[in-house]
């Protein structure tokens, strides 16, 4: 493939459009979380923008941690064996 300015162009509009399919799927999951946790964590729509779109930064080990994070605040519950 020749390196044009057509084909810088076209490769800038996809990533825009991948950019921005992404900022609809983030609005609609922060849309889900209750209201209850969003008024007593107000810096948790930050977190889980860091934690979505920071993939550079989270090795397993930060991923285990983030969730774990989530377990203790009880924004996330273990499901018990009679819940399942």
């Amino acid at each position: 493939m020749a390196l044009t300015e057509e084909s810088i162009l076209d490769m800038r509009e996809e990533i825009v459009a991948r950019c921005n399919a992404n900022d609809r799927m983030f609005d609609k999951f922060i849309k889900k979380l209750p209201a209850k946790f969003k008024a007593k964590f107000p810096e948790l729509q930050d977190e889980f923008l860091d934690f979505f779109f920071n993939n550079i930064h989270y090795q397993p080990k930060d991923i285990r941690r983030f969730l774990n994070k989530l377990y203790e605040r009880e924004i996330l519950k273990h499901y018990d064996d009679e819940e399942l």
